[in-house]
This record gives C-alpha cells, sequence and structure tokens, in this order.
C-alpha cells in the first residue's frame, strides 16, 4: 500500500498518483499534472523522458496508477521527479479512452492544487477499472461526476427534492428551484439519479442533462480562475 509521507530526505516526498494530462517541456522532458492520493493536484518535471532514461513515455500514461517520489521546493508549482514506478497499469482504448478523457478534463480544469482528494483518488481507481472492465459506462460517468462536485464544493442537493412530480430548475449557486422553466428536470427523476438508479433511457437523459449543466455553470465560475 503506498502512502504519502516525507521521506528521510526531508524534501522528498512519496505519494501515489494518476496523471490527467502533459505537455512537452524543452527538447526531452515533459511536464505531467496529477492527482496524488494525500497531496492533491500536483504538477511535475520529467526530466529525459524523450531520451527513454530512467523514467520513459510507456510510464508516464494516463490513468495507470504510479507510485511516485519528487522533490519539494514547497515555493514552486513545479516539482522534479526523481523516480516513478507504475503500480497498476490501465490501458483504455475506443469509446472507453473518450470517457477516461473525459474525466481527466474535469479534474484537470476543477481541482485545485494542493488540496486533499484522497476519496476522490481511490474513486478514480474503482471508476476507471469499471470503464476498463465493465459495459455500463454511463453509470461509471455519472456517479464520479457526483463525487467530483461533491468533492470540489458543489454537492447536487437532492434534499430540495420535495416533490416528485414537480419540475425544476437548477443554479449551481441556488439548487434546485422548483417550477423551473429554464433546465426542466423532473423531481421523481431526480430522486432516481440521486440513487443511481439509472436503468431507463428517460432517467439516464435527464442524469446527463443535469451533469451538463453543472459542468456549463462551473466552467462560468472558473472562467477568470
Amino acid at each position: 500500500m503506498i502512502t504519502g509521507w516525507t521521506l528521510p530526505n526531508m524534501n522528498e516526498i512519496k505519494d501515489a498518483a494518476i496523471i490527467l494530462h502533459q505537455r512537452p517541456y524543452r527538447e526531452t522532458s515533459i511536464i505531467i499534472d496529477c492527482i496524488t492520493k494525500y497531496h492533491g493536484r500536483q504538477s511535475f518535471i520529467c526530466k529525459g523522458v524523450k531520451k527513454q532514461g530512467r523514467i520513459t513515455l510507456s510510464n508516464v500514461q494516463p490513468f495507470q496508477t504510479l507510485q511516485v517520489i519528487w522533490t519539494n521546493k514547497p515555493s514552486q508549482d513545479l516539482h522534479y521527479i526523481k523516480s516513478l514506478e507504475v503500480i497498476t497499469p490501465i490501458w483504455l482504448t475506443g469509446i472507453r479512452l473518450k470517457c477516461g478523457i473525459y474525466l481527466n478534463k474535469l479534474m484537470y480544469r476543477f481541482l485545485n492544487k494542493n488540496e486533499h482528494y484522497s476519496e476522490l483518488f481511490s474513486s478514480f481507481i474503482s471508476v476507471i477499472q469499471g470503464i476498463e472492465q465493465d459495459q455500463d459506462l454511463e453509470l461509471h460517468l455519472r456517479q464520479f461526476e457526483q463525487q467530483l462536485f461533491s468533492s470540489i464544493g458543489y454537492a447536487i442537493p437532492f434534499h430540495q427534492i420535495q416533490n416528485p412530480s414537480s419540475v425544476y430548475d437548477y443554479d449551481i449557486q441556488e439548487g434546485f428551484q422548483e417550477h423551473g422553466e429554464q433546465h426542466q428536470f423532473l423531481g421523481k427523476e431526480l430522486l432516481l439519479i440521486q440513487a443511481l438508479s439509472l436503468n431507463n433511457v428517460s432517467t439516464r437523459k435527464v442524469a446527463k442533462s443535469l451533469s451538463r449543466t453543472i459542468i456549463s455553470q462551473l466552467y462560468a465560475l472558473h472562467r477568470d480562475i
């Protein structure tokens, strides 16, 4: 089991991580943005990856659970990777890859650096494994979206649904408003979504529409961040 702790060299930290995004850095290196189990979202420089040194390109693929040791400099946003080891390899293709990339984009956009997301990290591992192995991809997506919204302080307030036969609007600041006119969601469908009981087509459509509404409003809130 990987735990997040400081090594005897007080400038080095060891933690589990999953890559959300990567980009080139100088001629032979890359920067990887990760969610870590105990240190939130972090950005790391992987030196010499393109020269196939100690860390290779196959090690820095998304979705895999990694064990990472890095040199910590609290005054800097970028840290240098000292070692990186693949703990749980994951390989997604086709529609499964698209699902994984979608979730990575949400976390990369909405998770704050250095905040603690250990429960979300564990949930993400389970969801990615589910996406790799199961057929019901949509259920995994809706489940993780709810967990992500909760982790960043925007849990869906299903307790506001008092009447299953009423229709509701949703505003990310105010929650559900009965007899809405913009984004109309039927109360009984919302209660099924709360329970992740997505057994019929209409409920799945409402769940997807609700997620899109929330994500759109989140993007608007984070536009200037």
